[in-house]
């Protein structure tokens, strides 16, 4: 490759590689903030410290004003993103999540119970995937921003890890993209505000000891 584009990653390259045992530390210095490939934006996790998807992610939600949709592996957002969702759901944008009811760490699984109640209440619809596992991570709005990449809609994703997202704008994708979410939902049971009221005690219990054990996975 060559040109702005292969240059926007050779770039890239170099700086993740200097976070690598023998990296250069002079090449850390990289502005992620203004990541370019082709015409659309590459935002970046390091973590502790360039929270760039993260901040993506509020943007993209804050600015919707009719829908938000989001599928993503686990859902555990942090307190300011979980709040922009559900402001938006009490404001009347229709706001959509899909999760997967099982991943491969069943605590994410439990802890989760507790923000989709959240947004529920507030007005949110959210559905759990049950046909095998869903890995996929996206993003998108009614003004067809979308963001897709390696990073899940959870604290570890957008702050702890080495994570790469892509924001595009493309209407054509967002019309692709909803039609594959409203396929999964066929395969997905919808929270409603009884969800997690009618769980045992004991799930309930479980539940909230994921919830702040999540804190230092």
């Amino acid at each position: 490759m060559d040109g702005h584009f292969a240059d926007t990653f050779h770039r890239l390259y170099d700086f993740l590689h200097a976070y690598s045992k023998n990296g250069d530390v002079s090449l850390r210095l990289l502005n992620t903030s203004n990541l370019i490939a082709g015409s659309d934006h590459l935002h970046l996790t390091v973590p502790h410290l360039h929270d760039d998807i993260r901040q993506a992610f509020l943007k993209l939600i804050r600015e919707a004003d009719k829908f938000i949709y989001i599928s993503t592996w686990s859902f555990l957002p942090d307190e300011e993103i979980l709040n922009a969702l559900c402001t938006q759901a009490k404001n009347g944008v229709q706001v959509n999540i899909l999760l997967s009811h099982r991943t491969r760490f069943r605590p994410l699984d439990y802890a989760n119970y507790l923000h989709v109640d959240k947004l529920v209440c507030a007005g949110g619809n959210v559905y759990r995937y049950t046909k095998g596992y869903m890995h996929t991570k996206a993003a998108w709005n009614n003004h067809n921003d979308i963001l897709f990449g390696s990073a899940n809609l959870e604290t570890q994703s957008l702050r702890n890890n080495f994570e790469m997202c892509l924001q595009i704008n493309a209407s054509s994708l967002t019309w692709e993209l909803r039609q594959t979410f409203y396929n999964d939902i066929a395969f997905s049971i919808k929270q409603t505000s009884q969800s997690h009221v009618q769980r045992s005690l004991a799930r309930k219990v479980l539940t909230h000891a994921c919830n702040i054990a999540t804190l230092w996975l």
